[in-house]
Formats: structure tokens, C-alpha cells, sequence
């Protein structure tokens, strides 16, 4: 089960079930290190008080101390709440990315996604997409450099008809990014 605690805009999210699984496995590792199982605690508490040795004592107050430092790590949790994460469902539009976001609902943490600019991914876009227009730039001089001299033209009506879509297209797209950037 995960928990989370949100609070000044952070999170801390666990997931008690990893905590309790290494918490019992240092335990279990401490006690047999230790020498304080279970069967070598039952026989010293089955004697009299008076009649156990000082390493008998020691070795009681040692487990008390382990099962003490077992239950404190979850003290550290104890004001977490029940953990609910939500996805985006939908289409993300152009210029747009999921990111999360955190709120204490006062008997729960949840966490949900919404749409946000990315403004460096979109300039980016802009950028590469400038690039590209710029890349046919003599394509189009040359075809209106023939033109005007009247020489025979550089490329293929069907050539320059694909240039000069593709290009619209790059400006469309150039006018939309930037409206998301404007907005």
C-alpha cells in the first residue's frame, strides 16, 4: 500500500509494503546476529529473575531494544495518508505536455495530471521547423531567378509543387506553435 505525505508543495511518497518487508528482514537479520531468537528468549524468561546471568539480561533488554527500532520505523509514516495517482486520459495536443500534480485531500494524497505548455519544446519545434523553410530558401530563389531571366527552370513543376507545400505546411505549423506559445 502507498502512502504519501504532501506538504509546502512536496511529497514524500512510500509504499509500506517494501518499508515492512526490509523492516522485517533487519529484524531478522539483528536477532540472529544478536543471538536473540525466539527460542533463546522464551528459555531465559522461563527462569526465575534472580537466577539469570547478566548476559541473559543483556541479552532481553538487546530484543526489547530491536523490537522498539522495529516499530519506530513506522512512526516515521504515521501521518501519511492512502496514496491515489490518476492518469491523463486523452489526446495531448500539439505544444502541450502531462505533468503531475499533488493534493491533500485532507483524508487522502492524490496525485493527478494535467495539460501544460512546454514552451521549450515547442520553440524547439519553431526553431527546427524555421530550419527547414530556410533549407529550401534557394529553391525558390533559383526557380524565380529563371523565371525572371527567362531561362529554362532548375527543377520540375511537380518538384517545386511539393517544395512549395511543404513549406505552407511548415508555416502552418510555425503560426500554430506560436499562437500556444502566445496564448
Amino acid at each position: 500500500m502507498r502512502k504519501a505525505k504532501y506538504e509546502n508543495g512536496n511529497i514524500q511518497i512510500v509504499d509500506l509494503e517494501s518499508v515492512e518487508i526490509n523492516a522485517n528482514e533487519d529484524k531478522a537479520r539483528t536477532i540472529r546476529t544478536l543471538g536473540l531468537e525466539d527460542e533463546v528468549i522464551d528459555a531465559i524468561m522461563k527462569k526465575d529473575e534472580a537466577s539469570r546471568t547478566k548476559e541473559e539480561k543483556l541479552k532481553i533488554l538487546q530484543r526489547q531494544k530491536v523490537e522498539l527500532d522495529y516499530k519506530d520505523v513506522f512512526k516515521e509514516y504515521e501521518d501519511f495518508k492512502p496514496y491515489e495517482e490518476y492518469s491523463y486520459e486523452g489526446e495531448i495536443p500539439i505544444g502541450y505536455s502531462v505533468t503531475p500534480y499533488f493534493e491533500d485531500t485532507g483524508d487522502k494524497v492524490v496525485c493527478r495530471r494535467k495539460l501544460v505548455i512546454d514552451k521549450e519544446k515547442v520553440k524547439k519545434e519553431i526553431n527546427q521547423l524555421k530550419k527547414e523553410l530556410s533549407s529550401t530558401d534557394y529553391i525558390i530563389i533559383k526557380m524565380y531567378e529563371a523565371t525572371l531571366m527567362g531561362e529554362e527552370k532548375p527543377y520540375s513543376d511537380e518538384y517545386l509543387s511539393e517544395v512549395v507545400s511543404n513549406r505552407s505546411e511548415q508555416r502552418e505549423r510555425i503560426n500554430i506553435l506560436q499562437g500556444i506559445l502566445d496564448s
